[in-house]
Formats: C-alpha cells, structure tokens, sequence
C-alpha cells in the first residue's frame, strides 16, 4: 500500500509512529504465537475423529440390529444399555469434531493466514517509517 509519508513533516511524529507500528507488530507476533499453539492443538485433536464416529454408527447400527430381534429379558437390556452409552460417544465425538476437526483446523488456518498477511504489511509499513525517517 502506499502511504501518505510526505505528510510526516518531523522527527517527533514518524518516531511516534514507529513505535506505535512496533507495538501493534509485537502484538500481532503474541496473537501469531498463540494461534500456531491453538493450532497445533487442533490439527493433533482432529486425527481420527471422524474414523472413530464411523465406527461408534456401525457399532451402533449393529447393536440396533440385535435389538430390533431380541425378546425382553436381561440380555436385551444390557444391549439397550450399551446402545445408550453408544449414542452418548458419538454425541461426545460429535463435540470433540467440533473442537477439534477439519471445521476448526481450516478456521485456525485462516486466521493464521490473516496473522501472517497483517505481519507482512506492518513490516513494510515499519520499513517505509524508517524511510521517510531518514529522509528528514
């Protein structure tokens, strides 16, 4: 982008300006340091995730099965118990794919994508400053 530099008349203001362009980098290298580690977090939380809800539906789709031929007795409720601690994982792996999965990895992309842009441009902001510094 190019700036309205000459509009800088002394020293005072483009240091002003300096520091304050440093202060607002140091910030956006903090931001950038606290979204690789979200990141990170999420791009090790979602590994497998979707496999493991694939195979909570089939255990599920199974266990639905047998009970859909079972006569009532102790047996058919130990299996509609484990069918309710099964829905209960997926509901829980469902959460977890939120926190953790492709949605949330693409959105910690971005925002690190926003991060670096902002880093990039500051820089040049911080550069051309320093030039128009040395100019007056």
């Amino acid at each position: 982008m190019n700036y309205s530099l000459n509009k800088i008349t002394s020293l005072a203001d483009c240091n002003t300006l300096i520091d304050l362009a440093n202060t607002e980098n140091s910030e956006l290298e903090f931001k950038k340091l606290q979204q690789e580690r979200a990141y990170e977090n999420v791009s090790t939380g979602s590994e497998g995730i979707d496999a493991e809800i694939a195979a909570v539906n089939s255990e599920i789709t199974g266990v639905e099965m047998v009970l859909a031929t079972m006569s009532d007795g102790p047996v058919k409720k130990e299996f509609e118990s484990r069918l309710v601690k099964l829905n209960h994982k997926r509901f829980l792996l469902g959460e977890r794919r939120e926190r953790f999965g492709v949605i949330a990895l693409l959105e910690k992309e971005y925002v690190l994508g926003n991060i670096n842009q902002q880093l990039v441009e500051s820089a040049t902001y911080i550069a051309a400053l320093n030039s128009r510094k040395a100019e007056l």
